[in-house]
């Protein structure tokens, strides 16, 4: 399965998540607990979305696909937290008892922290990405850190050896 597929697939869930909460007059204890399951479902997806971007990380990526991939798991996190947003406000108005609201709305609080945090976390990765790499001026190198004779050089053949031999110096 393609990873903008699986961004798309997590989008309309949630689409299909906040329509309902939308299109919801009033809250009965069973249709509470049906509204808050799929809020689980959500949020247990969108963890997986999670583990797919640490994975990408850990495996490694081009910067430009890896780019594209993360502006595409932001999104579907900021949708997340606006997500768990309009249920929190739509559980508050819920007729339902002020200990059944107070889990619901907990619930819901943290579902959009996490959301919010993996949001913030993908979203300083994706600027620091995007974030063209200082350029340096061939004048502010060393002038001698070509030569053998520079403090520290080391010839490849010395480094391949030590690295061969598992030898830090």
């Amino acid at each position: 399965m393609s990873r903008k597929l699986a961004s798309d697939m997590i989008r309309k869930s949630l689409d299909v998540f906040v329509n309902e909460v939308e299109g919801q007059q009033d809250f009965t204890r069973e249709g509470t607990a049906e509204w808050l399951a799929g809020c689980d479902l959500c949020v247990h997806i969108m963890e997986g979305l999670w583990k797919l971007a640490q994975g990408l990380l850990e495996r490694g990526m081009e910067s430009k696909k890896l780019m594209v991939l993360l502006k595409e798991i932001v999104g579907v996190f900021e949708f997340g937290i606006k997500a768990f947003g309009i249920a929190g406000e739509k559980m508050k108005a819920a007729n339902l008892t002020p200990e059944e609201c107070t889990e619901a709305i907990a619930r819901l609080e943290l579902a959009a922290r996490l959301a919010a945090e993996r949001h913030a976390e993908l979203s300083a990765l994706l600027q620091w990405l995007e974030t063209p790499p200082k350029e340096v001026a061939l004048s502010e190198l060393p002038a001698s850190s070509g030569s053998q004779q520079a403090q520290g050089y080391v010839s490849l053949d010395v480094l391949t050896t030590r690295l061969l031999a598992g030898i830090d110096r």
